[in-house]
């Protein structure tokens, strides 16, 4: 699993063969508890990272955006 040390759980959503990967990580450190997605593009070195991290309230209304697609 791809996800940082600070992640207590998470999962991997997609892994595709290219090695785009999206991960989805509950982590908590001395910053309280939150989400945090962890997105990344390519292989090894030429790899392109990102992470964006959720509040409480942009989680919840993430959970009810997908919620409303299925």
């Amino acid at each position: 699993m791809h996800l940082p040390e600070i992640a207590t759980e998470g999962v991997i959503f997609s892994e595709s063969p290219c090695g785009g990967t999206l991960e989805v990580a509950r982590v908590h450190d001395d910053d309280g508890e939150r989400i945090a997605l962890f997105m990344s593009e390519g292989r090894g070195d030429d790899a392109n990272h990102s992470t964006i991290e959720l509040t409480r309230d942009q989680a919840v209304q993430l959970i009810e955006m997908v919620l409303a697609a299925v």
